[in-house]
């Protein structure tokens, strides 16, 4: 089942083109700056229903009591903390975007932006979102919103693409200078294969791969697609998505140069699933099923060369070294250019749809 699986992700990542497998922008967060009086009037757009008057529809943001183990949900919801105020903003019956506005307390002394926008672009047809947000340009609650949209920055962008056909564990990733690889659910938790396995430090970029059927199953997310197989199972369904955090980065973007957003798979390596010949042991196999092959692999190079020691940043180091080396023979050859015409086309869709020529 090894080259089976070397097979379908191979053709995925290397002929993207046969398989329609462009990116997918999955969600999408800024920040803009507002005048005191810009926020007043926000505030009263929203308290006084005056959007109902440009065909929107507004309603509290209410936290999902699904999600608090996940740290990507916790994360927003102690962002969205650091505002007053955060609703859900649709047209119609199109997905929601969510509009915080006025720092709380402390943070309105800092350099903190008093309005964040966030949504997830693949929700919504091209329509609903240039309506939404023509309807907040009517409005007039910034003194120039394409202005103010121009220059906001992007705090996070989500890039995915989705593998048919392969779990979980079968999709193995690394990528230049990082030694931190993390998996969910932990060991404690009984399941047979690793749902989430995360490629760099979570705080900050980094790219995790998960399976979206546990995701529509733990969460309940009746917008996640799958596919039913002819026995009545479901496909496996992998999704790879690049978290990109610029400004824990020490970085810029701003919205007007969203297009120009690194690309997904910048340093980063698939390697094929006849990888998994190189563990020795049924244990070794089972880790790798249940930790993620890389996560697993660090703990057996780490053993290998420190029986004894303490781990340390040199030891990381030494031991994603020798990954590297060991597993260059199983590389997968990303067609870059394909990768990167369509994240930019997917980019420049969501300028267009937003920065409207008015």
């Amino acid at each position: 089942y090894l080259y089976h699986y070397n097979n379908i992700l191979t053709s995925q990542v290397s002929t993207p083109e046969k398989w329609g497998n462009a990116p997918i922008i999955d969600s999408i967060s800024f920040t803009i700056n507002a005048t005191d009086k810009e926020l007043s009037r926000i505030k009263a757009f929203f308290d006084k229903k005056q959007y109902l008057d440009y065909g929107l529809k507004v309603k509290p943001d209410i936290k999902n009591q699904k999600r608090p183990s996940l740290k990507k949900y916790k994360e927003e919801q102690r962002t969205r903390n650091l505002f007053k105020k955060t609703v859900q903003v649709t047209y119609k019956d199109s997905a929601p975007i969510y509009f915080s506005y006025g720092l709380k307390g402390e943070n309105g002394d800092t350099d903190h932006r008093p309005v964040r926008i966030s949504f997830n672009p693949a929700r919504f047809k091209a329509k609903q979102l240039k309506k939404l947000f023509s309807a907040l340009y009517k409005a007039e609650i910034f003194d120039n919103f394409k202005k103010s949209l121009n220059d906001a920055n992007i705090t996070r962008l989500d890039i995915a693409i989705d593998l048919i056909g392969v779990p979980t564990p079968m999709v193995i990733m690394g990528a230049k200078k990082i030694t931190k690889h993390s998996f969910y659910p932990k060991i404690k938790e009984q399941v047979e294969f690793v749902q989430s396995i995360y490629l760099g430090a979570e705080n900050s970029s980094h790219t995790i791969m998960y399976s979206k059927y546990e995701k529509i199953v733990n969460l309940g997310q009746k917008h996640v697609c799958s596919l039913i197989a002819p026995d009545g199972k479901p496909f496996y369904i992998v999704r790879v998505e690049k978290v990109y955090k610029p400004q824990q980065n020490g970085t810029v973007l701003k919205f007007r140069h969203l297009s120009s957003a690194p690309f997904m798979f910048k340093g980063v390596t698939f390697y094929s699933p006849v990888a998994y010949r190189e563990l020795a042991t049924n244990d070794q196999i089972k880790g790798a099923f249940r930790k993620g092959f890389m996560a697993n692999m660090v703990t057996i190079t780490k053993q290998l060369l420190s029986p004894n020691s303490l781990y340390s940043q040199e030891l990381d180091r030494l031991a994603a070294k020798s990954i590297s080396d060991r597993m260059k023979r199983y590389e997968i050859t990303i067609n870059t250019e394909w990768f990167k015409k369509h994240q930019e086309i997917a980019l420049k869709r969501i300028m267009k749809n937003t920065l409207l020529d008015l």
